[in-house]
C-alpha cells in the first residue's frame, strides 16, 4: 500500500457481523508483506487482542504493550520481556524497534517506544465510539491512518455535559465521514467475502497475496478479499 501524501487517511464502516476483525488483520498482513509499519490500537484492550489472535493464527510477530494483566494470556508471550530475556537498554530498543506490528490500546500511547519510532500505518479499530482528543493520541504517530468503525452505533461516552456541548461526543470517524463521504469504505460480508473500495488517495501495491486460506485481489483503488 503506497500513499500520496502524509494526510491521508481511510474509513472502513462496518456493521456488526461485517468481519472487521477479520479484515483488519489480512489488511495489516498485507502491510507487513510490503514492509510496512503498523501501529494498532483501539479503545479497549479486547478489540486489541481479538485482531492479534488473528495475526498469531497467521503466524505474524507482532508486540503487544500494556498491562500484563489486561493482556490475553495467549498474547502475553508476545509483550516485552515476558521470559525475562532483555538485559541491557540496547536489548529493548533492538526488539522495540524490529517489530514491524506495535499494538496497543489509544490510552498506551504514552509508552516510550512511541518517543523513539514513527509508523507507516495506524489502524484504529472501534474509532466510531472513541472521543477525538484520544483518537488524535496515537494517529499523530503515522504517516497514514486507517479509521475502523460504524457511527450508526453507539457514539462516544461523555458525560459531562459542557464537554458533550463542545463536540466532544462526536468521534473523529464521524467527522471525517460527514466531511468526506466519498472516503468512507462499507464493508459488507457476501458468502464470506468481503469486498472493500479504497479511497483513490491509497494505492494497492500488487496484484493478488495468498494468506493461509485467502486471497488477497489488488486493483488500484479497490482490495478484494475472499476466503477459500
Amino acid at each position: 500500500m503506497g500513499c500520496d501524501t502524509a494526510n491521508d487517511y481511510g474509513l472502513i464502516l462496518g456493521m456488526p457481523g461485517t468481519g472487521k476483525t477479520t479484515t483488519i488483520a489480512k489488511i495489516i498482513e498485507s502491510l507487513v508483506d510490503a514492509g510496512k509499519s503498523i501501529l494498532l490500537t483501539s479503545y479497549t484492550h479486547t478489540a486489541v487482542d481479538n485482531v492479534l489472535i488473528k495475526l498469531k493464527e497467521s503466524n505474524v510477530d507482532f508486540l503487544r504493550l500494556g498491562n500484563l494483566d489486561k493482556v490475553l494470556p495467549s498474547i502475553q508471550p508476545y509483550t516485552p520481556n515476558y521470559n525475562g530475556d532483555l538485559q541491557t537498554v540496547e536489548d529493548i530498543e533492538k526488539v522495540y524497534g524490529s517489530k514491524k506490528i506495535v499494538a496497543t490500546t489509544c490510552l498506551g500511547i504514552n509508552h516510550w517506544i512511541f518517543s523513539k519510532r514513527k509508523f507507516d500505518y495506524c489502524i484504529v479499530d472501534e474509532a466510531s465510539q472513541i472521543t477525538l482528543p484520544i483518537c488524535l493520541g496515537p494517529i499523530r504517530f503515522a504517516r497514514v491512518f486507517i479509521l475502523v468503525g460504524d457511527q450508526y452505533q453507539l457514539p462516544p461516552v461523555v458525560r459531562n455535559l459542557e464537554a458533550k456541548n463542545g463536540g466532544l461526543s462526536k468521534s473523529l470517524f464521524s467527522y471525517l465521514a460527514e466531511a468526506h463521504s466519498d472516503s468512507i469504505v462499507t464493508l459488507t460480508p457476501t458468502s464470506q467475502s468481503f469486498k472493500i473500495s479504497i479511497i483513490p488517495k491509497i494505492r494497492w501495491f500488487s496484484d493478488a497475496t495468498n494468506h493461509a486460506g485467502w486471497k488477497i485481489y489488488y486493483q488500484r483503488g479497490s482490495i478484494s478479499i475472499k476466503q477459500h
